[in-house]
């Protein structure tokens, strides 16, 4: 697995992501990627998106947004 930038590009490959009960994830994750103070990721098992997660920079604040990871990936701690 790896971690990478989230581009526009890559939106329609997190469906498969959308948690139940949500909103569409894709508005949010579009809007991450349009803003100079957030920086999406991803995250890339086998060349399939497993998760996917923004970095919300302000001012001396920062924070985490829409972590959102695949079922079957859940709970195996590091990325190693």
């Amino acid at each position: 697995m790896n971690i990478q930038p989230l581009y526009l590009q890559d939106i329609p490959l997190t469906r498969s992501l959308q948690p139940e009960g949500w909103g569409d994830i894709t508005l949010s994750l579009i809007e991450y990627c349009l803003q100079t103070f957030c920086k999406p990721i991803k995250v890339v098992d086998q060349n399939k998106i497993v998760g996917v997660g923004t970095l919300i920079l302000h001012e001396k604040s920062a924070w985490l947004a829409h972590i959102i990871v695949n079922g079957s990936y859940r709970g195996r701690g590091s990325l190693s």
